[in-house]
C-alpha cells in the first residue's frame, strides 16, 4: 500500500464518522516523515474536539501500515487517556521512556508523572 492509499483510507474512515481530514486533502506523500505531521495534527484536532475514538482509529491504522514513532505513540496514548483507558496509555508511555530521542523520553516521563498525580488525587478524594 502506498501512502496515498493510506491517506485515502484515513479520509474515508473519518468521513464515515462525519469528520473530515483537511490536513490530508490535496497532499501527496512519499515518505513516513511527510505523512506523520498531518497525521498527528489531525489526531490532535480530533481529540480537542472530543473525538478520541476516531483519533485513535486513525493512529492505529497508520501504525498497522508502518507509520510509527514516538510522536505517533504519544498521541495514541493521549487518545487512550481521553477514552478512559489510562492503563494502556501508561503502557505506551512506559515504552517511550527507552526511546532514543531525549525529547520523547522526557515527555513520556512527564506524562506518566501527570497521570500518576491525577490518579493519586482521585484516590485521595475517595
Amino acid at each position: 500500500m502506498q501512502f496515498q492509499e493510506l491517506s485515502k483510507q484515513l479520509i474515508e474512515l473519518a468521513e464515515s464518522s462525519g469528520e473530515s481530514l483537511p490536513e490530508f486533502e490535496g497532499r501527496e506523500f512519499s515518505a513516513v516523515a511527510e505523512f506523520e505531521q498531518p497525521l498527528v495534527e489531525s489526531s490532535m484536532r480530533l481529540r480537542s474536539g472530543g473525538n478520541n475514538e476516531l483519533s485513535l482509529q486513525l493512529l492505529d491504522a497508520a501504525v498497522e501500515f508502518g507509520v510509527r514513532s514516538g510522536l505517533v505513540d504519544d498521541n495514541r496514548a493521549w487518545s487512550l487517556v481521553g477514552l478512559g483507558r489510562r492503563k494502556e496509555a501508561m503502557g505506551l508511555w512506559n515504552e517511550l521512556i527507552d526511546h532514543p530521542d531525549e525529547g520523547v523520553r522526557t515527555q513520556a516521563q512527564a506524562n506518566l508523572r501527570l497521570l500518576a498525580a491525577e490518579l493519586s488525587k482521585q484516590l485521595i478524594e475517595l
